[in-house]
């Protein structure tokens, strides 16, 4: 059983026995898998079959196999039963069981094959360069996109509100198609991320495809990127405090906090989630609890019954008496979906827009050696209310199909005017 360490909305697991190091010979290749099969059994969110993530992974391997029909068959023999020592076996049968990259590559993409019958969260992540996984950097050379993927379609759901891509003019909607050339459909999402990255001032030129079907280069230079500069942003009209989330990272709280402790004066506040993938559960549970005096939440449930932690409130707010409204989308997911369920089912806001993602679940990441890592979801995550919340998203309590910057606009004059009207559309 691994020892968990909620860092986020992700958690960085310990293990009670060593990590298999990099692969130098064939069986060091099957321990791996060996080692990756037992975590994802023995820690899974869920009690598993393991025999169909076997079986997706033995067909990956046949597929790259160059055996006939007949000669797979006749090695693999009569099988009673799928488990990691079948694996082994097809890697054997394939003829992939002599160390070097071959036998690394094939192994990895049929982790990556069992991984896929799991969940759209877990996944397998193989690093160039050794992972630094047990910390976050507070800033990094980039582009400020935030994607989504979807069947290897990857769509800017937000720019970052000082980025590279803001300024380049890349928007809302675009689907990135292309990255120096290389076209992204050809790539893991993992690795779309590596080579958005890069040296300070480093140029990168990305094809972008827009709504109208459009395609277009935009040059640019990676930059430094700081989070809290590029996913929290303040602003104030008139009366209202806005805060504008399109992450949760590390120090949104205490910007938040010094916010509203400048602007004391406000008579309403408006939170917005829209597009905001989530990021740390700490910021999620630390934002929320700025706007309640008690109750709970959120509440992680894990595979074993006794693994249950529970998030209460337990600071006096800071903003007393003040409305609060919320703006939520179909984007809005995670630790994003938390602060505002905290928020709605505590009673504290008013929820606009439309239903969020339903995103529930808290992953773990489990290293494995210095170049590989085991991301497995191993807790669901339950609203204050008590419903599981990636079968209870947060519904609106006043619903609207108005777009992101509109109804951004119009809750500010509902929030200066009549807070308690729902008249958004």
């Amino acid at each position: 059983m691994i020892r968990k360490h909620f860092w986020g909305a992700l958690v960085v697991a310990s293990l009670c026995a060593s990590s298999p190091i990099q692969a130098q010979s064939s069986e060091d290749t099957f321990a791996r898998f060996r080692y990756v099969f037992a975590l994802i059994r023995d820690n899974y969110v869920e009690p598993l079959d393991m025999a169909p993530l076997a079986g997706a992974a033995i067909d990956m391997i046949r597929g790259k196999a160059p055996l006939d029909e007949e000669a797979w068959s006749r090695c693999m023999g009569e099988r009673s039963s799928l488990g990691s020592d079948e694996v082994a076996k097809a890697m054997r049968c394939a003829g992939f069981d002599q160390p070097g990259s071959e036998a690394d590559k094939i192994m990895d993409a049929a982790i990556e094959a069992m991984i896929a019958k799991l969940d759209t969260h877990s996944r397998w992540v193989t690093f160039t360069a050794p992972a630094k996984l047990l910390g976050q950097p507070a800033a990094r050379a980039s582009t400020g996109l935030t994607l989504r993927e979807s069947n290897r379609h990857y769509t800017v759901l937000a720019t970052g509100f000082t980025s590279a891509a803001e300024r380049a003019g890349i928007r809302k909607g675009d689907e990135l198609i292309a990255i120096d050339g290389t076209v992204t459909a050809e790539l893991s999402f993992d690795d779309v991320i590596q080579k958005l990255r890069g040296p300070e001032g480093s140029p990168t030129t990305l094809t972008m495809r827009r709504s109208d079907g459009s395609t277009a280069d935009f040059p640019l230079n990676r930059t430094i990127v700081d989070r809290i500069d590029t996913e929290l942003q303040i602003e104030r009209r008139g009366s209202v405090l806005i805060v504008r989330l399109s992450g949760l990272p590390s120090g949104a709280t205490q910007g938040v906090s010094s916010a509203l402790s400048q602007n004391g004066d406000v008579s309403a506040l408006v939170v917005d989630l829209q597009d905001n993938q989530g990021g740390l559960l700490s910021e999620a549970v630390a934002l929320a609890d700025l706007f309640l005096d008690k109750g709970v939440i959120v509440t992680l449930k894990g595979r074993d019954k006794r693994d249950v932690e529970t998030y209460r409130a337990v600071k006096k707010q800071l903003v007393q008496g003040i409305p609060i409204l919320v703006l939520v989308n179909e984007n809005t997911a995670a630790g994003a979906e938390i602060l505002a369920a905290a928020l709605q089912d505590n009673r504290r806001a008013t929820v606009f827009g439309r239903s969020t993602q339903g995103a529930g679940s808290v992953q773990s990441i489990i290293p494995v050696g210095s170049q590989r890592a085991l991301r497995l979801t191993t807790s669901h995550e339950y609203r204050a209310d008590g419903r599981k919340l990636s079968e209870a998203p947060v519904i609106p309590n006043c619903s609207s199909n108005l777009d992101t910057s509109t109804l951004l606009n119009r809750s500010v004059v509902i929030a200066a005017t009549d807070p308690g009207s729902c008249l958004v559309n």
